[in-house]
């Protein structure tokens, strides 16, 4: 008998995300060999995703690019597009604006998420 061979836990084309075990509102991303933190939805995740819940979605997702704080780490090596985060970068998170779910400049006064903050944490985001 003649056995498949076996592949790899986390091929390098391959994103996995958990939650970091004792917290809900941080994550572990693995990819290419390599493991960081990240910050995920106030609430958690979950498979019924609503607007304004705070909850990341349990999802499969295509990623098309991701944003880089080069200040705190070097460019990985990678085929997707990076753009690096601007100090004034914030995500609009209205639904009823027609930037929904895009990045947008400061000032923007509908409602919003700051992509940067001063506080240690994520130094990658994937859109």
């Amino acid at each position: 008998m003649r056995l498949k061979p076996r592949k790899s836990a986390n091929p390098a084309n391959t994103i996995t995300v958990r939650s970091k075990p004792g917290n809900r509102t941080r994550a572990l991303v693995t990819f290419a060999g390599r493991t960081e933190e990240a910050a995920i939805g106030r609430s958690g995740t979950t498979s019924r995703k609503r607007e304004g819940d705070g909850a990341t979605p349990i999802t499969s997702m295509r990623l098309i690019g991701g944003y880089v704080r080069h200040d705190r780490i070097t460019t990985p090596p990678t085929a997707l597009p990076l753009r690096f985060t601007p100090n004034n970068l914030l995500w609009c998170d209205e639904p009823r604006h027609a930037l929904y779910n895009r990045p947008v400049s400061a000032p923007f006064r509908p409602s919003h998420e700051k992509m940067r903050t001063t506080t240690t944490g994520s130094t990658m985001s994937a859109w």
